[in-house]
């Protein structure tokens, strides 16, 4: 995963601070006066926020050394962004504490946060609006996991620079058809006597999941990963195409099975299972990538006799996470949209 580094040099960053004065959650967010920002521009901003906020709080999640939170404020600030409504009015101020105010969170009688258009509009600048926005709901959602003012007005201001620094929470293009090569467990159970079709069936299937696990790396490896650390079961997959691909390899000629017994004794041993962790400790070129299931065991499977069968098992492992992957990445991108717009007078 690509490091971030925090420039020091605050040259030209605009202040991203917020009117002090605490209630119970907070008295409410402001932003600084600027050149006017079209309303169409902030409404269409403020319809995506929820989803943008959790790429910056998924960056923060990849990258804890520069994150302004712990891990377990970051997943608590995750879970508020995915579950509150939003409310966005065009028609007046929000309200906190009597004051009126750009934003507020309100955590009775349910938590919730009012977005006001009508004073966003004419105090953004237009330059890095989208920026600004997001900071400030960021300092809202904060008071939503126990933020007093001054600590969520901090957030605030570590959200911009980390913003100014790295670019808008921008996510990467995301590939809306998932199907092609789904349920190819069975398929692979049906193929158990047929020895050359079945590796023939096999090497197919490593090369059209290895582009599906390219078009993954496209939306993680980016500086706003789409999904969070614990949802990305990239690594434990690739770890079972390996494995597939040392037997399916090992098929082909004696020379080539030789290869193949060689390293899956170096890998398993005397043992008749190892744990994904200690297949990929001792393979060759070891993957990096985090592995969220560790200690699920892989059986040894013997490179001539192996069946359809046992390639099943291998693929259902996959499918199963690969569907774990995708349900996360919908319910980010096209997920419960709780945005709702009032943007004249009811």
């Amino acid at each position: 995963m690509k490091k971030f580094i925090l420039s020091l040099i605050y040259i030209t960053l605009i202040p991203f601070a917020a009117w002090t004065n605490t209630v119970r959650i907070g008295s409410g967010g402001d932003s600084q006066q600027s050149e006017h920002v079209p309303e169409d521009l902030l409404v269409d901003t403020l319809r995506n926020i929820q989803r943008d906020a959790q790429f910056l709080i998924h960056s923060w999640m990849w990258n804890p050394a520069n994150s302004p939170l712990t891990p377990e404020l970051l997943e608590k600030l995750r879970q508020v962004v995915i579950n509150t409504p939003i409310n966005v009015i065009g028609h007046d101020a929000c309200y906190a504490n009597g004051e009126s105010k750009d934003a507020a969170a309100y955590s009775t009688p349910s938590n919730s946060i009012c977005v006001s258009t009508w004073t966003l509009k004419t105090k953004l600048q237009l330059d890095n609006f989208k920026s600004q926005v997001l900071s400030l709901m960021i300092h809202e959602y904060s008071h939503l996991i126990g933020f007093n003012e001054e600590q969520a007005t901090t957030l605030q201001q570590q959200s911009g620079f980390y913003l100014a620094v790295n670019g808008y929470a921008k996510p990467g293009s995301l590939q809306t058809d998932f199907g092609g090569i789904a349920g190819r467990a069975d398929m692979f159970r049906r193929l158990s006597k047929n020895k050359k079709e079945l590796y023939s069936f096999v090497n197919d299937y490593i090369t059209e999941y290895q582009a599906k696990l390219t078009t993954y790396d496209g939306i993680l490896l980016t500086n706003y990963p789409a999904l969070p650390p614990l949802s990305d079961y990239t690594g434990d997959i690739f770890i079972r195409l390996n494995y597939m691909k040392i037997l399916a390899d090992g098929y082909r000629a004696a020379r080539a099975d030789k290869m193949a017994q060689d390293q899956l004794t170096r890998i398993f041993g005397p043992s008749k299972e190892v744990t994904v962790q200690a297949f990929n400790d001792k393979m060759f070129l070891r993957i990096v990538k985090n592995l969220q299931r560790p200690q699920d065991l892989l059986p040894r499977i013997d490179v001539k006799n192996a069946s359809g069968e046992d390639f099943a098992k291998l693929v259902a492992a996959i499918e199963e996470m690969d569907q774990k992957i995708q349900m996360a990445l919908l319910n980010i991108y096209a997920g419960r949209n709780l945005v709702r717009m009032e943007l004249t007078k009811p």
